[in-house]
């Protein structure tokens, strides 16, 4: 190369990237794999690599730096290019041992798709690699070693330090990007796995409560999710004092239920069990007026969130109170779809005092109304439910008197918003 340079035949720059492909080095093409300069010929301005895909493919040297990436010697695929045996049988003995060889080959860090991209059809036959790697992802989540990505565009990233459980927990939650990404740290966090280590589970807490003090309204959801699963830590290690000193989940609640559509629509994105955490603190907040704060969220709230307040009232005792309001409420045709579908969807538990021809009126009402309105089809969950329940026209009729059941069916075969053979199959 120097005679080369002397000459002018090839320029300072290319020189310098030769020099990183010189026989007996690695390199990488996206299409033929990973490969090993064999020889070259620099007279003739030709280089012989050996790919795994394409064995002893001449490349001319003014291209190589534009179609290969130069590999160092400990790089992962410089490994399956020289010693592809020995990581199947990695992959059969010991596949946890495999992802870790193939991170560290990448500087520890990369994204389950480049992960996919190195092992499946080289290591892991390409048939063979959804369920290899089902099992192995489990595996990988159950070791502390690994942080795992809990969404797309995240990395698995190997730790250099060795850590406990917990103050793994606590690094990944430091170094969480926002309130959502450090809610799914905290919910892979196993209760039973870390209530050895109350000194990292504390320090854990004190920077969750410290999040739940200045999350803020505009994340309120997080907030709440945050505030819950504090108070899980808080009681998986008994710590009255933390208990004490963390901010409550009432004044959570408190400070921001007086807008109560918005509060509902949070709930209904909330997981269920999350839910009902923070229905339970409603008496401590309205005391006797609790119920009727309780049914407005009813009112407002989506699919999720409708049948778990319902649920706590009933659990509560006040299931009588949920039916009185609701009559009175379908009465004035005032009830909401989401209202509607669950007293069909508990026509056969709860809701039985409630259902009957009214609520089926009611459910052709808002149908007709959103048809007429025209945009967006908001009742297609209501129209679902009339094709898809086979009896629940027939249950709605059963017992009624004849000229409601007439002027029901007056409504259905007039309406525009079914199609007529939809209406055709409804009738029948």
């Amino acid at each position: 190369m120097e005679k080369l340079l002397s000459l002018g035949k090839i320029t300072p720059s290319l020189a310098e990237k030769l020099d990183r492909i010189a026989p007996g080095r690695y390199c990488f093409h996206t299409t033929w794999g990973a490969g090993k300069v064999i020889s070259w010929n620099l007279a003739a301005k030709k280089l012989v690599i050996d790919f795994e895909e394409n064995p002893e493919h001449e490349v001319a040297l003014e291209f190589a730096p534009k179609i290969l990436e130069f590999l160092h010697d400990d790089h992962f695929l410089a490994r399956r290019y020289e010693d592809t045996e020995s990581l199947i049988n990695l992959s059969v003995d010991d596949p946890v041992e495999l992802v870790r060889v193939t991170l560290q080959g990448y500087g520890n860090s990369l994204t389950p798709e480049k992960l996919e991209a190195a092992l499946k059809g080289t290591v892991i036959a390409a048939d063979k690699w959804k369920n290899w790697w089902d099992k192995v992802r489990a595996m990988l989540r159950s070791n502390v070693q690994f942080m795992m990505p809990t969404r797309k565009g995240e990395r698995i990233t190997l730790r250099t330090n060795i850590l406990s459980r917990a103050q793994a927990a606590l690094e990944d939650y430091n170094k969480a990007a926002d309130l959502k990404a450090k809610v799914r740290v905290l919910d892979g966090i196993k209760m039973e796995t870390v209530m050895t280590e109350p000194d990292a589970v504390n320090a854990l807490v004190q920077a969750v409560d410290a999040d739940v003090r200045n999350g803020g309204s505009l994340a309120l959801q997080q907030v709440l999710e945050l505030a819950v699963l504090r108070d899980d830590l808080i009681a998986a290690v008994k710590n009255t004092e933390a208990a004490q000193a963390a901010y409550p989940l009432r004044s959570i609640v408190e400070a921001n239920i007086g807008d109560v559509e918005r509060f509902a629509e949070v709930l209904n994105s909330m997981p269920a069990v999350r839910q009902k955490r923070v229905y339970v603190t409603l008496p401590a907040v309205f005391g006797e007026e609790w119920t009727q704060k309780a049914l407005e969220l009813f009112d407002a709230s989506g699919a999720r969130a409708v049948g778990e307040i319902a649920k706590f009232l009933i659990e509560e005792g006040h299931d009588k109170a949920l039916v009185k309001h609701l009559k009175h409420e379908l009465l004035r045709q005032t009830l909401p779809a989401e209202s509607l579908i669950w007293i069909c969807r508990q026509r056969h538990d709860a809701s039985k005092p409630l259902f009957g021809l009214p609520v089926g009126i009611a459910m052709l009402s808002l149908i007709e109304q959103d048809h007429m309105d025209g945009g967006p089809n908001r009742m297609l969950r209501l129209k679902n439910l009339f094709m898809e329940d086979k009896n629940i026209i027939q249950e709605m009729i059963k017992g009624q008197d004849v000229a409601e059941v007439r002027q029901f069916a007056k409504m259905l075969y007039n309406t525009s918003a079914f199609s007529e053979q939809d209406r055709g199959a409804l009738m029948a």
